[in-house]
């Protein structure tokens, strides 16, 4: 009886360690499916906002994991900004703009347990005929018991594929067929979806 008590209590700790291991805020497409922490994805869709002008959205959302509201703060890291664009992060609380390389704070705010947020940002293009920036996002919550990271790279003047090559260039033995995040190949690849091409996440 002793022996199965303390199964039980090995289980139970285990179970709690992998609850508290997993982190409560992670980033995520529109409809929850996470992305998994340390992605790195190409961003080429053009698009315009209310005045006219030229943007590239980062279509990328945050949701927490336990169901409930969570307090977060998130930082930014601009490691590239070509061509006289600016990025525009407006998550979680107030819009900002990053219009060079540094690291910056994005502040503090609070996710709803039963809905996505987006994240709400874009490369404003402006009058450049290509541009690129490169931003990693770190997301932590308010009790600092992990972080979800993401790596935007958003580039003007390419296809996506174009940009995904450009960005890692295919080594020996490697494929240019597209596949999805769960490893299945795909022949016609939809738009706006995320998928593996050439070993790099890319936004199609």
């Amino acid at each position: 009886m002793k022996k199965l008590y303390f199964i039980f209590f090995v289980f139970s700790v285990f179970s709690v360690s992998e609850a508290f291991a997993q982190n409560i805020l992670e980033f995520c497409e529109a409809d929850g499916t996470i992305i998994p922490t340390g992605t790195s994805l190409t961003l080429t869709d053009v698009d315009e906002d209310i005045f006219g002008d030229k943007i590239i959205n980062s279509g990328v959302y945050v949701k927490t994991t336990s169901g409930y509201d969570e307090n977060c703060r998130m930082t930014a890291e601009v490691t590239e900004m070509e061509g006289g664009a600016s990025l525009q992060c407006c998550f979680p609380d107030q819009c900002k703009m990053f219009p060079a390389v540094g690291t910056y704070d994005c502040g503090t705010g609070t996710v709803k347990g039963e809905k996505v947020a987006d994240l709400m940002t874009e490369l404003m293009i402006g009058e450049a005929e290509s541009a690129s920036c490169t931003v990693k996002f770190t997301l932590t919550d308010e009790f600092d018991q992990g972080s979800s990271t993401i790596t935007l790279h958003f580039v003007y003047g390419q296809s996506g594929i174009d940009a995904a090559n450009n960005a890692n260039s295919q080594q020996p033995g490697q494929s240019n067929s597209i596949f999805t995040l769960s490893g299945q190949k795909v022949s016609a690849p939809v738009k706006g979806q995320i998928y593996i091409i050439s070993g790099r996440k890319v936004r199609y």
